[in-house]
């Protein structure tokens, strides 16, 4: 085994045999680092990462074994080789526990070192293949990554923030870049989708249903047609198992149409009272044969609130869902960042993907 491909960190009180490991293995490995006790070793560990350690098990301050554990809280791998009279079997059996690679019995000789170098080279070989391996990995899917975002950035359009005498503001917060939930603000329509479970496939219906939505706007269709033709096309491409969530919702002369399939309640603000549409359609699914459509009239309304399940089903500090509570904050907010504080005050942590816009009537105050 070529031992120059490789770094060791030798610890071990004695000065004598320490000016030993220097002079000798400097021959042998690319660096050679030196600690005095357990502290120093620890804190040479940290700022040399060595591939390979050597160490004595007696020492001041702090023994071999204490500095292995806790080395072994940062790293459970890097091969170490433990110098020892080994008469004591407890001590023996917390190396073995320690996942010692190499042990060498004093009095120490030089072929006893060679061969624990052996071992631990093996082993330090091992990890840096399996390493770069997953560095690689790590470097792709992040590139993959990347390239998935700059996608899905190109397919979510927001064409206006403003919609018949609404101003809109959207909040969207996937866990990560494959997210399930996905959206888009064409002419006078909004749409969002939040397709069932997690991770590619999720991702990968959410952007195909986002890109088909701007496809039927763009190719000027109405607004059943938007619905149906949509409709038709992503159940022809959903799994047997799979179901889609999602709104396609128009406004248009102060009344609000819409098609929601299995989306959380519509909550609008009149005069001082919260009211909630319900959604009109089930999940489409594979079998979906019959499509239901909704009119409100929306003059009353001041302001109005669109989301995923991912805003409702969120867990509170309480152990509730934050269900119980959108409405009074939603009653309370004058804005999408006074909502948005509010929410934060109350859940836990996000375990979802969480999208929703937060409409508002135009008055000059809004356009101040």
């Amino acid at each position: 085994m070529d031992f120059k491909r490789f770094s060791i960190l030798c610890v071990e009180d004695s000065k004598e045999v320490i000016e030993v490991y220097k002079e000798l293995l400097s021959l042998i490995f690319k660096e050679v680092y030196v600690a005095t006790d357990g502290k120093e070793g620890l804190e040479a560990f940290k700022k040399h990462s060595p591939d390979i350690i050597l160490t004595d098990e007696i020492m001041p301050n702090m023994s071999g074994l204490e500095m292995v554990e806790e080395i072994r809280k940062l790293d459970r791998d890097i091969p170490i080789i433990l110098v020892s009279a080994f008469d004591n079997k407890e001590m023996l059996a917390k190396a073995i526990n320690l996942n010692i690679t190499a042990f060498v019995k004093k009095p120490v000789t030089k072929d006893k070192l060679l061969n624990a170098f052996e071992k631990a080279s093996k082993y330090a070989l091992i990890n840096r293949i399996l390493f770069k391996s997953l560095r690689d990995k790590i470097k792709y899917k992040n590139y993959q990554e990347k390239l998935a975002l700059e996608k899905e950035k190109k397919i979510i359009r927001i064409e206006k923030d403003i919609i018949d005498s609404f101003f809109i503001e959207e909040f969207y917060n996937p866990l990560d870049i494959t997210s399930g939930d996905s959206f888009s603000i064409r002419r006078n329509c909004i749409f969002l989708v939040d397709a069932m479970g997690k991770g590619v496939s999720a991702s990968i219906t959410a952007m195909m249903a986002t890109a088909f939505f701007n496809y039927l706007v763009d190719r000027g269709e109405y607004f059943e047609n938007i619905v149906e033709e949509f409709s038709l096309f992503m159940k022809n491409n959903l799994l047997d198992y799979e179901i889609l969530c999602f709104g396609i919702y128009k406004i248009e002369n102060e009344i609000l149409r819409f098609a929601s399939f299995s989306m959380p309640s519509i909550f609008l603000q009149i005069d001082n009272k919260v009211e909630k549409i319900k959604s009109n359609n089930p999940p489409l699914s594979s079998s979906t044969r019959n499509i239901k459509f909704s009119e409100f009239c929306l003059k009353n309304v001041k302001k109005m609130l669109i989301c995923t399940d991912g805003i409702t089903e969120s867990i509170t500090k309480d152990n509730k869902i934050y269900l119980s509570y959108i409405e009074k904050d939603f009653l309370e907010s004058d804005s999408l960042d006074e909502f948005e504080k509010k929410r934060k005050e109350k859940i836990i942590a996000q375990d979802d993907d969480a999208t929703y816009f937060f409409l508002r009537r135009i008055t000059d105050k809004t356009l101040c």
